[in-house]
This record gives structure tokens, C-alpha cells and sequence, in this order.
């Protein structure tokens, strides 16, 4: 079960759990678009849409979503929102990952951005961020200060 594989852009693989975000027909371009694991909760949402008749995860009025590009800004208005963009989402995303435990290499892997981009912007974010050294300044190695 699962949204079909096309040639015009990503799909869900729903029996493996599995989001593929780009195409086989598409080339491989610079930017990162590999596969990573489809969270829980969107599963969850794409399960029910395609036992609805959904043949496309984002659909509007009944056919696919032609251009993204147009279609979020203007999903962004009719909910009355401002200053939202898919980079804005995603830096949310990868921050909240961060602050739950995730990884600075699991997050690289999942959101499709390299570790050092992750390390550099994200990093002070991690849940164990500077964890050795604050222990290692408050440990007592048998001496006091006076």
C-alpha cells in the first residue's frame, strides 16, 4: 500500500515506511533529496487519505498539486498565516529533532542536509550540547579550590 511511484516528483512507499523525494526519472542534482523514514504521525494521515481514494499525497480539489512553488504560498494565505516558508518549516523541524535527542547524523540523514550544515547552524540545539565539557568543569579530581 501506498502512494504509486511517478515521474513527476516524490511518493511514499507505506508498507516500508519509506519517503523517496524525488522521482526515478529525475536526476540527481546537488541538492540532498534522499529517502529517509516517514515519521509516525504523517503515516498516520497518509493511510487515511489513501483509504479515502487519494492518489497523490497533496492534492487539491481533487487532482495533484502542479507546482509547489505556487501552491505553498498560497496554502499560507488561505490559512491566514504570514512568513511561513518550507525553509522556515524545516528549520523548525530540524531544531525540535535536536532538542528531543536526535543525532546531529541521523538529523543530517533525515532532513537531507549535511552534518557539518546541521553541526554549524543547529547544533547548539542538541541535547547534549557542551555536555562533556560542563562535566568535566564541575568534576572534583581530589583537590579543592580555595
Amino acid at each position: 500500500m501506498g502512494f504509486e511511484p511517478n515521474t513527476v516528483g516524490g511518493w511514499f512507499d507505506l508498507d516500508r515506511g519509506v519517503m523517496y523525494r524525488k522521482s526515478d526519472a529525475e536526476r540527481s542534482t546537488n541538492k540532498r533529496r534522499t529517502p529517509s523514514g516517514i515519521p509516525r504521525q504523517l503515516a498516520a494521515h497518509l493511510r487515511r487519505w489513501k483509504a479515502e481514494g487519494c492518489a497523490w499525497a497533496a492534492e487539491y480539489q481533487g487532482a495533484r498539486i502542479g507546482d509547489i512553488k505556487r501552491a505553498f504560498p498560497n496554502a499560507v494565505s488561505d490559512a491566514g498565516l504570514k512568513d511561513i516558508t518550507p525553509h522556515t518549516l524545516k528549520h523548525t523541524a530540524i531544531t525540535w529533532a535536536l532538542q528531543n535527542g536526535a543525532t546531529i547524523w541521523d538529523a543530517a540523514g533525515f532532513f537531507a542536509t549535511s552534518a557539518e550544515t546541521i553541526q554549524k547552524v543547529y547544533g547548539h540545539h542538541s541535547h547534549d550540547y557542551q555536555e562533556s565539557v560542563l562535566r568535566a568543569v564541575t568534576e572534583t579530581r581530589g583537590f579543592a579550590l580555595c
